[in-house]
């Protein structure tokens, strides 16, 4: 039986007054040849159960796409372009060389004029300031290290301590104790002395198997 086109729209029913008029559409029994209707605030129960079946339904869909890895890429669900980035090509495999090439304690005279070079740089003509000093530490200590690599002493890892204080007829003693394979690592220091100040640089390289 072919529902009729009054029973197809939505129909106003006016409301008594001070109450707003309710929207009705078709009940599934009305259709069939009953004449209740649901409003759309109330859903009668075989409609409820269809809705719920239908929601499960698409709940399932999405899980299974999502499990199949095919969900829609979204400005929030985009990689990051570290992702999306290539990695580079290695070129070279680990050649698992247990003993250098070089030993760093050949450069011995290198290093050291260095070290020399940078205090020149750095201390001549500096008068001793405690706030003025650290800063001068901190750049010396940079200094060395950058020099120090340009000496391209292959798979050594060089690490620089720089202390600078004041001259006043005191005695220091600086000591540092390391785990490392006495065959291949070692260090330098460096002293250098003004009328005002001392510098102490050790310069360790450290081989990275």
């Amino acid at each position: 039986m072919a529902a009729s086109p009054d029973m197809k729209r939505k129909s106003i029913v006016p409301a008594p007054e001070g109450r707003k008029s309710v929207i009705t559409r078709p009940s599934l029994s009305g259709l069939l040849g009953g004449s209740s209707a649901d409003t759309l605030g109330g859903i009668s129960g075989a409609g409820l159960k269809g809705l719920l079946a239908s929601k499960r339904f698409a709940r399932n869909m999405r899980m299974k796409r999502d499990v199949k890895g095919l969900y829609r890429m979204t400005p929030h669900t985009l990689p990051r372009k570290s992702v999306l980035a290539k990695k580079p090509d290695i070129l070279l495999e680990n050649t698992y060389k247990t003993d250098p090439d070089e030993k760093f304690a050949t450069r011995n005279s290198a290093v050291r004029k260095i070290v020399n070079e940078v205090f020149d740089e750095l201390l001549t003509g500096v008068v001793y300031s405690a706030d003025q000093c650290a800063n001068i530490t901190l750049d010396a200590s940079d200094a060395i290290k950058d020099r120090v690599k340009l000496l391209n002493i292959d798979r050594y890892k060089i690490i620089t301590i720089v202390h600078i204080g004041e001259m006043k007829d005191q005695s220091i003693k600086l000591s540092s104790r390391c785990l490392w394979d006495t065959s291949c690592d070692t260090y330098f220091t460096v002293e250098y002395k003004t009328p005002t100040l001392f510098a102490i640089a050790t310069v360790y390289g450290i081989y990275q198997e």
